[in-house]
């Protein structure tokens, strides 16, 4: 899971590790940067979205890539009001 606060922050969870970080876009991409995350040893999880880089909206889903533009998974969009 991730979120995104308009002031150009994020965080998330995998479901073992937490990560944050800063992001940056337009329109409905938006780039991962200064990523950091705990690296904790959860037997039998995907780490997956450690490799993050890229974030695009895709209707109700959070295309993720890495950073040579592969995409690595996908998450559900959830609106949020704060």
């Amino acid at each position: 899971m991730l979120w995104f606060a308009p002031e150009g922050y994020f965080n998330g969870n995998d479901g073992c590790n937490s990560l944050n970080g800063t992001w940056t876009g337009a329109g409905m991409t938006f780039e991962l940067r200064e990523m950091t995350m705990t690296l904790v040893a959860c037997l039998g999880m995907d780490t997956w979205l450690s490799g993050a880089a890229v974030v695009r909206v895709d209707g109700e889903t959070l295309r993720v890539s890495d950073k040579n533009g592969v995409e690595i998974g996908t998450l559900p969009r959830l609106n949020v009001a704060g």
